[in-house]
């Protein structure tokens, strides 16, 4: 029996694929930036954790909420940081993303990087 993949946007299933210039057309298009829904709870979740750059300054860009809530990983900056995506926490933490939110799998985005190792972030 094959699952079916869970619910979300076209805009979530397009920055999940790395695709940017469709994720464009589609924020031009109004869609809901912040849908909830997919396996990583939005499209900013999604491309924070695929380390897509270029699509989370857009979703950024777009309005996209940085301190939502998204996945079992608690907010975005946990997701990159567990990732060890440091560009995408460097601007992550340059827009104000709450580094002491308590919440998801790690408890906060320190203690996410930490599990990893990545000394490179600490520093951040």
């Amino acid at each position: 029996m094959t699952l079916a993949p869970p619910h979300a946007s076209k805009l979530y299933y397009t920055c999940l694929n790395g695709l940017l210039m469709p994720a464009g057309g589609f924020t031009n298009e109004g869609e809901d930036i912040n849908e909830q829904g997919g396996e990583y709870g939005n499209a900013l979740q999604a491309a924070s954790f695929k380390g897509y750059y270029d699509i989370v300054i857009l979703l950024l860009d777009n309005g996209a909420a940085f301190n939502a809530q998204g996945d079992r990983y608690g907010d975005i900056l946990q997701r990159a940081s567990s990732e060890d995506h440091h560009e995408i926490v460097k601007l992550l933490l340059n827009n104000d993303a709450g580094v002491n939110t308590q919440d998801g799998k790690y408890g906060n985005a320190l203690q996410a990087v930490s599990s990893n190792g990545c000394q490179e972030i600490v520093i951040c």
